[in-house]
């Protein structure tokens, strides 16, 4: 593109938003470009963005498209959002509706906080094609895992996202849109290039990968939440997986996060440490005395039972045998009474009371 025509494309821009062309260049880097490294995007990085912008009729400052600079092949990397692919699916002349199917098993991938449909298939249709296009994505192959300490949108809405990814893919078999990408396939891309740099390239130095005050923003948030939770180790971690590979952003990053937490025990903890140290001596004389208590209880009680069981156990003993004297002495009282009554009627003995008088018994 020439000189001319470049500016050409910036002036209409700019007059299509209402600004004028310092204004519009300045809002679009600040805005529609997700810098990697410190440096801004070049003119040339910035003018490539609006000539797609331009091509597909989308608006950079409503997120409709955006760009990561792609500092392996001095280029960009367009990422349209799902609005500015349904911008562009709507806006085409020969679109004429479309429909979407999904699969009856439901699924739960790792990490996920609801299920999904296994599959989903959108269906395109174009006025000037006697067949409708259809394509049909898995949840297996593009679910994305969480990286980080947070949950994204595959965590927490993981049947849209299968959704947007089907219409995605459609819309690009259906009306040829070539050139861009979505979301994930950008961030695919950048953690390819990183992996496996060219060697005809020098990588530029790494610096910041965010705005300071998004920066800012994204520390104090990490913090305030850190104090609340206690969660200190899993923000570091968060953040040595996020800026792992942006030195500076990382250094910086881990020297603010480690100051808040050293600045925070040093009201609470003391008074947490006095408190847990004064529980566990109370528990350390407590404990013991109560447990010896309980054994002296256990081998006093004992004994005095198994005694007074052995005491009982020997009188009785003792008490068998003179019972089974006594009644051996004892005459018992049947054979008693048979001995007392024939003297009573006996004729002899009655006879020789009375000395021979029979008047006695008439």
């Amino acid at each position: 593109m020439s000189q001319e025509n470049s500016q050409d494309l910036i002036i209409k821009m700019a007059k299509k938003y209402g600004l004028d062309e310092d204004a519009f260049i300045d809002t679009l880097v600040k805005t529609a470009f997700r810098q990697t490294y410190g440096e801004p995007p070049s003119r040339a990085q910035i003018l490539a963005l609006l000539v797609i912008a331009d091509q597909y009729q989308l608006n950079p400052f409503t997120n409709e498209i955006r760009a990561y600079p792609d500092q392996f092949r001095s280029g960009i990397i367009p990422v349209v959002g799902i609005d500015g692919w349904a911008r562009m699916v709507n806006t085409h002349p020969e679109f004429d509706g479309m429909d979407f199917v999904q699969s009856e098993t439901m699924e739960r991938p790792t990490g996920a906080q609801v299920e999904a449909p296994e599959w989903i298939e959108c269906i395109i249709y174009r006025k000037d094609r006697a067949h409708p296009i259809r394509v049909r994505e898995y949840l297996d192959e593009c679910y994305k895992p969480s990286q980080n300490l947070f949950q994204g949108s595959w965590q927490t809405h993981p049947k849209r996202c299968l959704r947007h990814k089907s219409f995605v893919q459609c819309a690009r078999i259906a009306f040829s849109f070539v050139g861009i990408y979505d979301q994930d396939e950008a961030e695919n891309i950048l953690a390819s290039n990183h992996s496996q740099p060219s060697a005809a390239v020098t990588p530029k130095a790494p610096g910041p990968s965010v705005d300071p005050e998004e920066l800012e923003s994204l520390l104090t948030g990490l913090i305030k939440r850190a104090t609340e939770e206690g969660a200190w180790h899993a923000v570091k971690q968060y953040v040595a997986e996020r800026f792992h590979d942006q030195p500076q952003t990382l250094e910086i990053a881990q020297k603010r996060i480690l100051e808040a937490e050293q600045a925070q025990p040093n009201t609470a903890e003391p008074n947490q440490v006095a408190e847990l140290e004064s529980v566990a001596e109370q528990a350390s004389e407590k404990v013991p005395d109560s447990v010896n208590a309980a054994q002296e209880e256990k081998v006093q009680e004992v004994p005095v039972e198994g005694a007074e069981q052995r005491d009982s156990e020997t009188d009785e003993e003792k008490e068998k045998p003179k019972a089974r004297k006594a009644a051996a002495k004892k005459p018992s009282t049947r054979s008693t009474k048979d001995k007392t009554e024939p003297q009573k009627v006996s004729i002899p003995e009655v006879a020789d009371l009375s000395d021979g008088n029979d008047s006695l018994f008439f």
